[in-house]
């Protein structure tokens, strides 16, 4: 019986080794980075945990599981680094994602209580990240082959913006693995439960993130060129879990501030983050037509095309693409078409481009076949993929390493902190320093040019103001 076992073990080894492998090296490189320090860049991180600490502190039904973005100290009531939708109270709640992935991270919490939760945030998104890569190479072994598999699978493992995002667990991250189960259900099930399983998915997706929408959308345009029965029942279950979905946010939603609120909160959100609008309107300058958009293209999307090109310049093949296939339709239509019309907001965030990683990997797979490659190319083809991916990620985290300075500033606030006093930095703008800073000392952090500025004489929920000044450390009290 041991020989057996044994000998079953070594022929699974010999077929699967590079599925040990390939993690593994993954997790070398991202190793360094599991830190509990955090990047001013890794608003995801900060964002996230905003939230789940209000929820534990104040209960997350007190909430209605919103994603609160704002301490609710009396110095804190009303102030804001940026104003998202506002409630009476003057909370500031954030409503630029649906809530699901927080949510999902909050019974994480709440089941393992760890004491790190920096720690515990960066190692989910890692788990997520190597989930979504079995599930891809399943996809892909079972519509391809073996070698396939392997090349596709550890060209999405190693996508460099994929990595990133791994260390900053957020819808963008949870989408991808709930998209690729929704492959699974698409083309390897084929029993009753498939329209249950559908109907949870696309509510999930909705809950999840806006690309939900443009997935279900996308599969309806489909059925209007194909006349399959099937399809229709399938697009029946799709729309059904997609309204649940978007109901259900939209009367969470409302709760914070009216209806009214949301859609002014949401309008602003996206003409910022459309790129469709002028220079003006969008954050950085950065739109579909401006100048300031080639420095983004070049040190963002250059590294990402460069991550998946590689195994799709070796994969060409001369066979023109199918529309009729569902997988088009179901992955790469509906992220091509958010990487437009949320193209600030995709060009801007490094990480967002992950999506993309589906494009390349799972996109290219379909588009083969059964396609054969020898596994001395395979191997070849990922050491240079890993080269990139390791030069490119770490130059981006090197790019934003945690600052000491900002940790200073922290403890110094930490020191003169007045729970009853609104605290106002001396800086000329917003800085992404202002969101760590406000995370760190728990303390909505707002800034002013000088100490004459109008906000100073117009706090109304706190008894002073504590004006700091930087870099020599200067602080004013001043009475309300």
């Amino acid at each position: 019986m041991n020989l057996e076992n044994n000998s079953v073990l070594i022929k699974w080894l010999k077929n699967y080794w590079l599925l040990l492998v390939l993690p593994i090296a993954y997790l070398l490189l991202i190793s360094p980075y599991i830190t509990g320090r955090i990047s001013t860049n890794n608003h995801n991180l900060i964002i996230t945990l905003t939230t789940i600490e209000n929820w534990l502190e104040d209960g997350a039904l007190a909430h209605s599981f919103n994603l609160i973005n704002s301490w609710g100290n009396p110095g804190d009531l009303g102030v804001h680094y940026y104003p998202r939708v506002m409630s009476e109270e003057g909370r500031n709640y954030f409503v630029s994602y649906p809530p699901l992935s927080f949510i999902v991270f909050y019974g994480v919490v709440n089941i393992f209580q760890p004491s790190n939760f920096i720690v515990a945030f960066k190692l989910f998104g890692v788990l997520i990240h190597l989930f979504s890569f079995c599930v891809l190479f399943y996809i892909i072994k079972n519509k391809s082959n073996l070698w396939i598999a392997y090349l596709l699978g550890g060209v999405f493992l190693f996508f460099p913006s994929s990595i990133v995002l791994s260390l900053m667990y957020y819808p963008e991250q949870l989408i991808i693995l709930l998209l690729l189960l929704l492959v699974v259900v698409f083309e390897f099930s084929s029993s009753k439960g498939q329209y249950f399983l559908l109907l949870i998915l696309s509510f999930m997706l909705v809950y999840c993130d806006w690309l939900g929408v443009l997935i279900i959308g996308s599969m309806l345009f489909f059925n209007l060129f194909i006349s399959e029965e099937k399809l229709w029942k399938v697009s029946l279950f799709l729309v059904l879990g997609g309204s649940l979905g978007g109901l259900l946010l939209l009367f969470q939603y409302s709760n914070i501030s009216g209806f009214e609120a949301l859609v002014q909160g949401l309008k602003v959100r996206y003409i910022e983050r459309s790129g469709v609008f002028s220079e003006f309107y969008s954050d950085r300058g950065v739109n579909l037509y401006s100048s300031n958009t080639l420095s983004y293209l070049f040190s963002h999307l250059v590294p990402t095309i460069i991550g998946g090109l590689i195994a799709v310049c070796f994969l060409i093949v001369k066979k023109g693409l199918n529309f009729k296939y569902r997988w088009i339709w179901l992955v790469i239509v509906p992220i091509l078409v958010h990487m437009i019309v949320l193209f600030n907001s995709n060009i801007i965030h490094f990480q967002n481009l992950a999506k993309l990683s589906l494009v390349f990997s799972l996109g290219v797979a379909f588009w083969i076949g059964k396609k054969t490659i020898k596994p001395v190319v395979v191997i070849a083809i990922l050491s240079i993929n890993i080269f990139f991916s390791v030069y490119f990620v770490t130059q981006y985290f090197d790019q934003y390493s945690s600052s000491s300075e900002v940790y200073d500033k922290a403890d110094f606030i930490r020191e003169n902190n007045d729970l009853k006093a609104s605290i106002v930095l001396e800086q000329e703008g917003f800085s992404e320093d202002l969101v760590l800073l406000s995370y760190l000392t728990k303390r909505n952090l707002t800034w002013q040019k000088d100490s004459t500025s109008a906000f100073l004489n117009k706090s109304k929920y706190s008894g002073k103001i504590v004006f700091l000044g930087w870099p020599h450390r200067n602080l004013v009290i001043i009475p309300n």
